[in-house]
């Protein structure tokens, strides 16, 4: 669903009207952090990812413990259909689908630690069939099928709102090159920031093969409709990485974790390796168009996967998030809301007061990772000193 004020030429102009005073994108170089969520399901809870450029899913494991399949892999009751997903180079898993899963939601800190309460929305959840009932040469591949499915949060439950509020991601420098922190939370306030328009299906049930992209974008100058991801990285031909001159920067590992993620997006062609693969890297600045404020750009440019064997060109989240932003997806309206992040607002109610102050000391007391506030990964004296220079700063 798309209904911004601005569109096509309108939009284009406004991309390149705005270039002169633009806010940030950062942490363009961290490939492999995604935005960390745990998902409950039939009483069990597990940790996942959110991706919004994809339908939420349960790995074959995750989907046993959760009561969906029995302990051969079986559904347990009847699922609402079938559907294929994942590479573009006939690697493709059989899924069962099932609609209206019970699904807490709980945000994740950097550290893995809860942050904040959990919220319950139905939605529809794919989960991988069993191996034999997967294609494949051996029972070694289609084992591999059915293990290529990761457990996530898709974009029917990153554009929704629940209970009132919205899936926050929020990104963070830190002091370690190519690495940033990245976590979640609840935002009930998201009509105050840059708003990005994207096109998306709001039906939370069905919302499996339509794609999440922004009308239009910058790549190195060039327009461009183009997929967007909270996945970590994004990727492109490696012909179109050269074409739109791209500066290579060699090759870098890619881990198994990550191609699965990629693979059931559908930009992985083909089944995931249980190895890192090195793939080559191009860097190109990204501008993403807004309705108000002008345009976000990066303030270097983003890092792409590319290769041959890419179809599409995709955005991650690399190059979508701003490094200390904050973004929240509404399905309904077809934005994306960016804010900048307020180191001070520890307990993200919006303000900064004497409980953000309050709540800083007794995780710092408890040495609990959202107290690693110059995100060096050790919580000390440096970490004490930040927060209280920021906190009488304030936002």
């Amino acid at each position: 669903m798309f209904s911004p004020h601005r569109t096509g030429l309108a939009m284009f102009a406004a991309l390149i009207v705005g270039l002169g005073s633009t806010p940030t994108l950062a942490g363009p170089s961290d490939i492999s952090t995604n935005y960390p969520v745990g998902l409950e399901v039939g009483g069990k809870s597990f940790s996942g990812i959110v991706d919004s450029g994809g339908i939420t899913t349960l790995s074959f494991e995750d989907a046993k413990a959760a009561g969906l399949l029995d302990e051969n892999g079986d559904p347990v009751n009847p699922p609402d259909g079938s559907v294929n997903v994942g590479g573009t180079g006939g690697g493709s898993v059989k899924c069962h689908k099932f609609n209206k899963v019970k699904v807490k939601v709980q945000p994740k800190n950097a550290d893995g630690t809860n942050n904040g309460d959990p919220k319950e929305i139905e939605v529809t959840v794919l989960v991988p069939k069993k191996p034999a009932d997967q294609d494949g040469a051996d029972d070694a591949a289609k084992k591999k099928k059915t293990d290529s499915v990761i457990t996530k949060a898709g974009r029917n439950i990153a554009g929704a709102t629940i209970d009132g509020s919205k899936l926050e991601l929020t990104d963070k420098e830190t002091k370690e090159a190519n690495k940033n922190s990245r976590s979640t939370g609840w935002q009930a306030n998201v009509n105050d920031g840059h708003e990005v328009p994207f096109n998306e299906d709001p039906n939370d049930q069905d919302d499996i093969e339509v794609p999440c992209s922004t009308p239009m974008a910058l790549l190195n100058g060039n327009p461009m409709p183009i997929a967007i991801s909270t996945a970590s990285v994004g990727v492109m031909p490696l012909s179109m990485a050269m074409d739109l001159g791209g500066i290579p920067l060699g090759t870098r590992p890619v881990d198994p974790f990550t191609q699965r993620a990629l693979f059931i997006e559908g930009h992985w062609p083909n089944i995931p390796q249980d190895h890192p693969v090195n793939v080559q890297v191009f860097a190109i600045n990204v501008v993403l168009p807004s309705l108000a404020d002008g345009p976000l750009q990066n303030s270097g440019p983003a890092h792409f996967l590319a290769a041959p064997f890419f179809q599409q060109p995709m955005i991650g989240g690399n190059g979508l998030i701003p490094e200390n932003w904050s973004a929240t997806l509404d399905s309904e309206t077809g934005l994306i809301n960016f804010v900048r992040y307020c180191p001070a607002d520890f307990d993200h109610s919006g303000f900064v007061d004497l409980e953000d102050y309050a709540a800083f000391v007794q995780s710092f007391e408890e040495g609990t990772g959202d107290a690693d506030f110059d995100g060096s990964g050790f919580v000390d004296i440096e970490d004490f000193t930040g927060f209280v220079l920021a906190f009488e700063a304030g936002c």
